[in-house]
């Protein structure tokens, strides 16, 4: 235990240190979401019928919240961002931020959300990390792209300048590597399976 200490000088990109200090600060934003769910202010998501509840995800610099579809709920997320940001010195880049409600939310309602934080309404959330997030349900066109990147990969190789043993050991390289990213967080559709089998 130490006294408390203000630091005079800011964190350089490429700092050993940088990764462990912004890990300790986000785990301060965690405890201050915990205690908005302890005082049953913050209205978790449920991910299925009878699944779990979820209020936020961190993934290194990225943060992802979750709370039902109301002025109340958004005025409490920007609260607690803003409590994150005093304590900490960080900023939230709300014009770089995205919000997305779902289907039964009408846009009106979602516009007077996002315009609390001033982030845009975004339908689809697009990818993140190579992996596309997932707004409904998965069908062969979700994952199309695996198909054509691959694909893509195997004609920039000048395949003729090389051996049959070479062509195989590419093909194999190239359709194990591309897909196996995305198969770590969700199952393919069959379709798309069978044309990395083929």
């Amino acid at each position: 235990m130490s006294d408390c200490f203000r630091p005079k000088c800011g964190i350089r990109q490429g700092d050993p240190l940088s990764p462990y200090i912004f890990v300790l600060c986000m785990e301060k934003l965690s405890h201050i979401i915990k205690k908005k769910l302890l005082m049953r202010a913050w209205k978790q998501v449920k991910i299925s019928k009878g699944g779990s509840e979820i209020s936020h995800l961190f993934f290194a610099d990225d943060l992802i919240l979750f709370g039902q579809a109301s002025l109340y709920q958004a005025k409490i997320m920007k609260e607690c961002l803003d409590s994150f940001c005093d304590l900490s010195g960080q900023q939230v880049s709300f014009p770089k931020s995205r919000v997305h409600c779902s289907k039964n939310v009408s846009y009106n309602t979602s516009k007077e959300l996002a315009d609390i934080g001033g982030s845009p309404i975004y339908k689809n959330l697009g990818n993140y990390l190579g992996v596309p997030l997932i707004h409904g349900r998965i069908t062969k066109t979700t994952y199309a792209k695996i198909i054509e990147k691959t694909q893509n990969r195997l004609t920039s190789w000048k395949s003729a300048s090389l051996s049959f043993a070479g062509r195989c050991t590419l093909i194999k390289a190239v359709t194990s590597a591309i897909p196996i990213y995305a198969m770590q967080s969700v199952k393919l559709p069959s379709e798309i399976k069978r044309k990395f089998t083929l």
